[in-house]
């Protein structure tokens, strides 16, 4: 039997009243959609930014993973046909692949590797697999990261080019060891827990072999191994103290207060708490970590040279209140204005890796603006009138901090000039 359309509604709790209204504030808020989309549609600046990735690396990996699988077919305990499917392209498929691409290409990569070693602990589980094994395999990775830190030299077609290049192994560095974190806290309790170990273990020699390619250094001209570059470890170490320094006194002198007669919170409070909070979960000791600081460091110094544009916006909770606001017509100038700014600066600094690096994150503040403005079209039926208002607002000031952190980048860039 066929329902009407109030009947079917009241069949599933809708009263038709409220379907209504969701109708009519869609219908309310069609105007400001549409310029929502009209924004999002303005392209973001592309930024190749980032570490290198050289064909001689490409190869490596996609060895690394062949012979993962050829091992892993050699075990008395494993059946290759019940192996996962690898998907894996190959390394003359990316000849003119942007850097980033090949990076994602080797996270692909990466996990690809973590299922094969997932169904091998599987199939050995329980006769031929125990915490032994898992110890055992543990130990040896954990010994691996130690040995990268007494050997670690930053070496750099230029300073920059080091700090890029070596904060990405150590990158990769850093996830290996929260790996074995995770793999020494983990109870063996069954077979799924011995599948997730397996998992992290391989997971951590991956991150470790990515990034000794990453540190391996890098002939820009030829895209080869080239471990003649120039050895910047002393200035690396001397600059993060300076980085450091001038992070440290900037933040002191922030000024978090909306209004000056009473203690309200300003937005600059808020890109500190979104962008510069200590992130303990970050660190794990034992692997190198001075280049990946110092290039932390180099964002922090950034975004809080950007505060005084902020210091008279209050704070996303005090939004509600009204004594601030931005009409849906100021989105699409702000957002055009942040990319001539982007694009001013990448003019300026779009040679150097570091500058490059930074010139994204700038970029990454207008993908999370567009965010904001798909989340609040996304929600038009169901978003209170407080909620719609503050993705459009923050959709505003994440144009606005992508300008003006643009513009500071040549701030950070002297301040790490020798």
């Amino acid at each position: 039997m066929l329902l009407g359309r109030r009947t079917a509604f009241a069949a599933l709790g809708l009263g038709v009243s409220s379907v209504g209204f969701w109708q009519r504030r869609r219908i309310a808020r069609r105007p400001a959609l549409e310029t929502f989309a009209t924004v999002r549609a303005i392209p973001v600046p592309t930024v190749e930014a980032g570490a290198i990735v050289t064909d001689a690396h490409l190869e490596a990996s996609l060895e690394r993973v062949q012979r993962t699988v050829d091992e892993a077919s050699a075990l008395p305990d494993v059946d290759r046909d019940d192996l996962p499917e690898l998907a894996v392209g190959r390394p003359d498929e990316l000849a003119d692949a942007s850097h980033a691409d090949r990076r994602r290409t080797l996270e692909d990569w990466r996990a690809a590797t973590e299922d094969v070693h997932a169904s091998v602990a599987e199939f050995r589980y329980p006769e031929s697999i125990d915490e032994t094994d898992v110890e055992t395999r543990l130990e040896r990775e954990r010994a691996a990261l130690t040995d990268l830190e007494v050997e670690t030299e930053y070496y750099g077609r230029t300073f920059t080019d080091a700090v890029v290049q070596h904060g990405e192994a150590e990158a990769r560095y850093r996830r290996a060891g929260r790996r074995l974190e995770l793999t020494a806290d983990r109870e063996l309790d069954g077979v799924s827990a011995y599948r997730l170990a397996w998992r992290y273990l391989e997971r951590a020699a991956a991150e470790r072999h990515d990034g000794t390619w990453f540190a391996a250094g890098i002939d820009h001209a030829t895209d080869t191994l080239a471990r003649d570059e120039s050895d910047y470890t002393n200035r690396v170490t001397r600059t993060l103290e300076t980085v450091h320094e001038s992070v440290a006194s900037s933040r002191d002198a922030v000024d978090v207060t909306h209004h000056d007669d009473e203690v309200e919170r300003n937005y600059a409070s808020t890109i500190v708490w979104r962008w510069l909070s200590t992130r303990d979960v970050d660190r794990v000791g034992g692997v190198p970590s001075t280049a990946i600081d110092l290039r932390d460091a180099c964002r922090a110094y950034t975004f809080l040279q950007c505060l005084d544009a902020f210091v008279e916006i209050p704070a996303p909770e005090f939004w509600s209140e009204g004594d601030w606001t931005v009409a849906v017509e100021a989105l699409e100038p702000a957002k055009r204005r942040a990319i001539e700014r982007i694009t001013a600066a990448t003019d300026e600094y779009g040679d150097d890796p570091l500058g490059r690096w930074l010139l994204a994150v700038a970029a990454d503040r207008l993908e999370d603006g567009d965010r904001c403005l798909e989340r609040a079209a996304n929600g038009a039926n169901h978003l209170s009138a407080d909620d719609w208002r503050e993705q459009r607002l923050d959709a505003f000031l994440q144009y606005r901090l992508a300008g003006v952190f643009a513009d500071r980048i040549g701030e950070t860039m002297a301040l790490v000039a020798e």
